[in-house]
């Protein structure tokens, strides 16, 4: 797990396309909550989109993670997604989305 911690720092690593098996393979929610951040900063935004209509199943740091991770997505997607879903997420939900918002994830394509 603490070797997944280094592919969620940096997107370079060339690797976003396996990152999605990781993620069906995690036995834990740190460990998918690692992989979506992961996914996130390696710009995968088909797979961010593909969850973004599961949002609400996740476990809660899960879905903070997705709701960071969803910063990567094009600006006027992530705007039209926050906003819809925005009255139903708690208060360190919306904390979350405002980061996003104010500090986007670094997407580091390979």
């Amino acid at each position: 797990m603490q070797v997944m911690g280094l592919f969620a720092g940096s997107g370079a690593w060339g690797n976003g396309e396996k990152l999605a098996r990781y993620y069906m393979g995690a036995s834990d929610d740190w460990l998918r909550r690692t992989v979506v951040l992961a996914l996130g900063k390696a710009g995968q935004d088909y797979w961010i989109r593909s969850k973004k209509s599961q949002v609400e199943q996740l476990s809660p740091w899960e879905k903070r993670s997705l709701l960071y991770a969803a910063s990567c997505l094009p600006a006027d997607e992530k705007k039209h997604w926050y906003g819809a879903i925005r009255a139903r997420l708690d208060h360190l939900e919306q904390w979350v989305v405002k980061w996003a918002q104010d500090a986007p994830i670094n997407v580091e394509k390979a």
